[in-house]
């Protein structure tokens, strides 16, 4: 607009010094990579669907076929939160128990991520509710919590921790105003997310494609002693877009993650993660 000054941080970049008084990741690629046993592949991950409204033994439910059928991960929704119709306390009990089914019937190792957001002062007994009674990495809306409330969640967090976008439109998508999307990744990264997620590829999500990469490459470019977080660039994906998303990425440190494409799948969850993973099978021969 002509006469209004542009006001944008494009990237930010970090002094040593400055870095040496953040955490960063506590587990990071490395770390997730080990806890699932999941090497030289992406990380496989399943947001439940509906994403709300089911009851604590219907979604434990949905979410064990999926990880029979081969996923990683399965995850709350970023809007679904500590609920009477589906209490933190009684989810994470119940996907604990089913996770634990999942992994015997499977021998593969599988993770329950819970979505912890809530006031600031909440967060931490969050966290002990939903680990102590199965949950094994937790997801924050961080940018509506604040990066404050995510540097106290990492130096409380005995699990890996995952942010999740709400609010980045609003602080990136005016025309020259606000910050770079990948500003923001950064920061997340330096306050302690082993993982960002990410609006990602497609007509869904609205955001360019060089975008979606500066964020991934924000997660796993060099930061001093900050470990690397995984980037998951999400958005209706599904096994037919998992060789586009890795042919753009270009490396296989990124989470892959569906809600549809495996919970919407004709064949049921976990034909909808078998798919995915033979999507990746076919792509890895």
């Amino acid at each position: 607009v002509p006469g209004v000054p542009v006001i944008r941080l494009d990237d930010i970049r970090f002094p040593d010094a400055y870095l040496a008084q953040f955490p960063g990741p506590q587990f990071g690629v490395a770390g997730l990579r080990q806890l699932l046993d999941a090497h030289d592949r992406p990380i496989f991950l399943g947001v439940v669907k509906p994403n709300i409204g089911l009851t604590s033994a219907a979604f434990a439910a949905i979410a064990e076929e999926a990880w029979l059928g081969g996923l990683d991960i399965a995850k709350d929704d970023e809007m679904l939160a500590d609920i009477d119709w589906s209490p933190l306390a009684e989810r994470a009990q119940r996907m604990g128990e089913a996770r634990s089914r999942a992994e015997r019937a499977t021998g593969a190792r599988k993770l329950y991520m819970a979505n912890v957001t809530d006031e600031v002062s909440r967060i931490r007994e969050l966290h002990d509710v939903a680990v102590s009674r199965g949950a094994g990495a937790l997801l924050v809306n961080a940018l509506p919590v604040g990066l404050s409330g995510l540097r106290m969640l990492r130096e409380h967090a005995r699990v890996p921790l995952f942010a999740h976008f709400p609010m980045v439109a609003a602080l990136t998508r005016v025309p020259g105003y606000g910050v770079h999307a990948r500003v923001l990744t950064k920061l997340q990264r330096l306050c302690g997310a082993d993982a960002v997620i990410m609006p990602g590829f497609g007509d869904r999500m609205m955001v360019p494609e060089d975008e979606v990469m500066a964020n991934v490459r924000a997660c796993l470019e060099p930061m001093g002693p900050i470990q690397p977080a995984l980037p998951v660039p999400g958005g209706s994906d599904s096994a037919e877009t998992l060789p586009r998303v890795y042919a753009t990425i270009g490396t296989r440190d990124f989470g892959f993650v569906c809600g549809r494409g495996i919970f919407g799948h004709a064949d049921g969850p976990r034909g909808g993660a078998a798919s995915v993973r033979a999507a990746w099978t076919q792509l890895a021969t």
